[in-house]
């Protein structure tokens, strides 16, 4: 682990991700998840796609050359409004009966499953939904 290939891996997986919204479909939705706990690899990359879909002009000029599908209206949703109580129940380690959710975090565009407060993780997650068009 270090700050450049933080950096490196979060490039990469931006990379992905713009490839595969490229192929969703009107009001898709894709989660974007990691098994990071770092901010670099999770909201940031996120921010960036968000950023990346604004109609505002101010994309970066290498991708507004590029002839692609660019993204409208691309949001972060609530990552936890899909998730049902009875989906989440299980027994913690040592088996107590916490709720598997009683250790997530919201963060500024996602959620974090933080391993010492739950059962599993880390577990990063964030759901984009986007409309998309041909520019």
């Amino acid at each position: 682990w270090t700050p450049s290939r933080l950096k490196r891996d979060a490039k990469t997986q931006l990379a992905i991700v713009f490839g595969v919204l490229a192929a969703l479909k009107p009001a898709g939705r894709l989660v974007y998840s990691t098994c990071s706990l770092a901010p670099t690899e999770n909201d940031d990359v996120v921010r960036a796609i968000l950023d990346e879909g604004r109609d505002d002009g101010k994309r970066r000029p290498q991708r507004q050359k590029q002839k692609k599908k660019h993204f409208h209206d691309l949001r972060a949703d609530d990552p936890l409004a899909n998730l049902h109580f009875q989906d989440l129940q299980g027994k913690a380690p040592g088996g107590g009966g916490d709720l598997l959710l009683g250790g997530v975090e919201r963060t500024e565009y996602g959620a974090i499953a933080l391993p010492d407060r739950s059962a599993f993780g880390p577990l990063y997650w964030a759901v984009l939904t986007s409309s998309l068009c041909d520019r």
